[in-house]
């Protein structure tokens, strides 16, 4: 999702929620129109595999991360897609 640019820019950073550097994955924050669909890539955040992997087992994920809800998740792909419109000025990379 994204140009290829915006893409390494977000598996360069550590994870959003556990703060690991290691193998990270673009992960697609769930779209509140419609179950399974995935949002665009102003709502991709940076997750390393295992939390991406646990990401869509809500209960688990809860327990783990209770500070990273929805909302938290929505605000912080938000802020990430500011910073890209910042870094690129308004361009798509």
């Amino acid at each position: 999702y994204g140009p290829k640019e915006r893409r390494e820019w977000i598996l360069a950073m550590n994870c959003l929620t556990c703060g690991r550097s290691r193998v990270i994955e673009q992960s697609h924050l769930r779209s509140r129109s419609g179950a399974g669909r995935k949002g665009d890539a102003s709502k991709v955040v940076p997750m390393c595999v295992g939390c991406h992997h646990l990401y869509p087992q809500r209960s688990k994920w809860r327990i783990m991360f209770p500070e990273w809800t929805d909302e938290s998740l929505d605000q912080a792909a938000v802020m990430l897609d500011r910073a890209w419109t910042t870094l690129t000025g308004g361009t798509d990379g």
